[in-house]
Parts: structure tokens; sequence; C-alpha cells
């Protein structure tokens, strides 16, 4: 027994009708990005000099509590306590970081 073919233009999105309907109501339209609080957000995430260098020294503090977790695991347990203390002392400090970063940034 033969299968009837799918009529395949009923099918088909009409994406032409869309356009009209998403310019008019959309949510991007209605988002003020000049509104002054958001400008004062936007300057505060443009990245820095000195928040790059946050960054860079965040990553080489990571990677030194890892190494100091393997020496730990591969020697001896002392290095363990050493990641241990440095990944306590991790958050903190990166928490101290951004907010000396952000309190820069706020007084240029």
């Amino acid at each position: 027994m033969a299968h009837p073919r799918l009529d395949t233009e009923q099918l088909s999105p009409d994406f032409d009708d869309d356009e009209d309907e998403d310019s008019e109501d959309g949510l991007l339209d209605r988002f003020d990005t000049e509104a002054a609080h958001w400008q004062v957000v936007r300057q505060l995430l443009l990245p820095t000099p000195t928040f790059l260098t946050v960054v860079v020294y965040g990553f080489f503090w990571l990677t030194g509590v890892t190494v100091a977790a393997f020496l730990g695991y591969v020697l001896h347990p002392v290095f363990e306590m050493v990641a241990l203390v440095g990944f306590v002392l991790m958050y903190p400090a990166g928490f101290l970081a951004l907010v000396v970063v952000i309190a820069a940034k706020a007084m240029q």
C-alpha cells in the first residue's frame, strides 16, 4: 500500500511574519542600556590591567595548590597541609583582591 505524500509547504515555518512581531515588542527593545546604573556596572566589569594581573596571580596560586596537593599524595603529607592552607586562603585573598580592583576602578 502506498503512503500519501506530505505537503511540506504547510509544514514549513513562515519567517516573514515573525520578524514584525519580534521587532515591535521584544525584550531587547525595552532594555535601556544607556541608563546610569547600567553604565556603572559596565564600567566596573571592563577588564583592566590590574584585574588581569589578579586573574594571573589567582591562576598561579591555584596551580601551586594543585602541585602541593599532588606532592602531598606522592611524596609526603606535609605538602597536603601546604595545599590545605593555600586552598583555604585562596578564596578570601581572591575576594579581597577583587574588592581592591573594584575600588581602584571606582576611584578613577
